[in-house]
């Protein structure tokens, strides 16, 4: 047995725990807030989050131009406002698309450098030598990225969207508040608690799981299953937004010590070339992926089907538990629906291999651009 894992992260976890944003006063005493410019506003958090902060005196600049998929032009652009007024920490405000954002912000505030510099595929790429704290303030249940070091930050001129990780870009507070999942609404609910489900179950299917990790995935998996379609069905149901924001946080910590597999590789290029809705991706991809990965992880996949079912099953069982669960939330469609081409799978491969490396070797085998090929394909 053996496992790497950094878990640097302090969560606090429960309906109304936001009151104790105060505490991010401990990481700085000037905040560059960052959030979307519509649905923070609109559901009254922001104006929660402002209520508290100014009760107790901490000053704060706001950011909103996160987008819903980020980009080095809206990164570099929150950087100039963060270092132009002196912010010493990073608060974000929002589902993955604002934490990334923040984690490139608070990179680019100490590097001083555009952010593509540490995303760029080639020798030219940085290291990360350090960040401003990061806050993060979810509102959807779906990324983890509140409790890893991971971001993803697309290149609009290329069409490529590559992600860095770093001890730095680790949040040093997450408040997970499920009260502040209750806005959501239905497609963002499927979406993003379908990714939680694929990190989940490719962390426990890749090659650098281990005993820690999958007792986070499994747990994951189990959570989004069993709640995600409630949440679905009643946005208000508070208890399976609370069981979906602990499933996509443990995905997340699934990811800090193993990490996502061939699904999200596949998955990247598509929203980066065509701005497909991470999740709607994932969720066209995934049952191809299922067929294609079957006898590599029939063992891992018998265990997930007969945890879900409840008793034993046969590993076959899988491909109708995968189908039932995106049909309940209304996410069983295919490439073809989404406007994908056969003409494009050949540029969708070479930028899969190019992308998501650390997930293209997470695989029980070396993968070519034959491989992801054949799975754009089978999902067409």
């Amino acid at each position: 047995m053996s496992f790497d894992l950094l878990l640097p992260t302090r969560i606090i976890f429960g309906r109304g725990k936001i009151e104790q944003i105060s505490e991010c006063r401990t990481y700085g005493n000037k905040a560059l807030i960052v959030t979307g410019k519509y649905s923070s506003k609109k559901s009254g958090l922001l104006e929660k989050v402002l209520e508290i902060l100014d009760n107790c005196t901490i000053p704060y600049v706001i950011y909103d131009e996160v987008i819903s998929n980020p980009d080095c032009i809206s990164v570099d652009k929150g950087v100039k406002v963060s270092t132009e007024n002196r912010c010493n920490m990073v608060i974000a405000l929002g589902g993955g698309s604002a934490i990334d954002t923040a984690k490139g912000i608070a990179v680019g505030s100490v590097e001083l450098s555009p952010i593509w510099d540490f995303l760029r595929p080639d020798s030219r790429k940085r290291s990360i030598r350090g960040a401003l704290p990061i806050i993060a303030v979810p509102t959807t249940s779906g990324t983890g990225s509140e409790v890893n070091g991971a971001a993803v930050i697309q290149n609009n001129e290329i069409g490529f969207k590559p992600s860095f990780k770093s001890i730095y870009t680790f949040p040093r507070l997450s408040i997970i508040d499920p009260e502040f999942m209750t806005t959501m609404d239905r497609s963002v609910t499927a979406s993003t608690g379908v990714d939680a489900f694929c990190q989940a179950l490719e962390c426990f299917i890749g090659v650098k799981a281990n005993e820690v990790s999958n007792i986070y995935a499994l747990e994951s998996i189990k959570l989004s299953y069993k709640y995600l379609k409630k949440a679905y069905d009643d946005g208000n149901n508070i208890e399976a937004r609370e069981k979906m924001a602990l499933a996509a946080m443990l995905s997340g910590l699934a990811m800090a010590s193993s990490g996502t597999s061939l699904v999200h590789a596949l998955e990247h290029p598509l929203s980066g070339r065509y701005n497909i809705t991470h999740g709607v991706g994932l969720a066209a991809l995934l049952p191809s992926f299922i067929e294609f990965s079957f006898k590599y992880n029939e063992e891992k996949y018998k265990k997930i089907a007969s945890i879900l079912r409840g008793k034993e099953v046969e590993a076959l069982e899988i491909h109708t538990i995968i189908e039932e669960f995106l049909k309940s939330v209304g996410l069983k469609l295919r490439l073809r629906d989404l406007k994908i081409k056969e003409e494009d799978i050949n540029i969708l491969a070479k930028d899969t291999i190019m992308t998501l490396t650390g997930s293209i070797k997470n695989f029980n085998k070396p993968i070519n651009e034959d491989d992801c090929k054949m799975i754009y394909k089978m999902a067409l």
